[in-house]
């Protein structure tokens, strides 16, 4: 069963000074590891639509880019399939 929030505060609260900085480390540290597999996770995605090539190309992200604030900027670039 999971603990409600008043119990984990309760819980806290017994922890000595040391037990807390001991806690948040290891929270810290799961976190940083959370973002990292997630950071992983995306670059290989983003591999493997570039591999099965569907991108942008560069030129016609730079011409949108350009495009904006003009009096006809240009459509979001779309994926093109190669």
């Amino acid at each position: 069963m999971a603990m409600t929030l008043s119990e984990i505060e309760a819980g806290i609260k017994l922890l000595s000074l040391q037990e807390k900085k001991h806690v948040l480390q290891s929270l810290l540290s799961e976190v940083v590891d959370a973002k990292l597999d997630l950071r992983d996770l995306l670059t290989i995605e983003a591999m493997e639509d570039i591999d099965n090539g569907n991108f942008v190309e560069h030129q016609d992200v730079l011409a949108w880019a350009n495009s904006l604030g003009t009096a006809s900027p240009l459509p979001l670039p779309v994926p093109k399939k190669k």
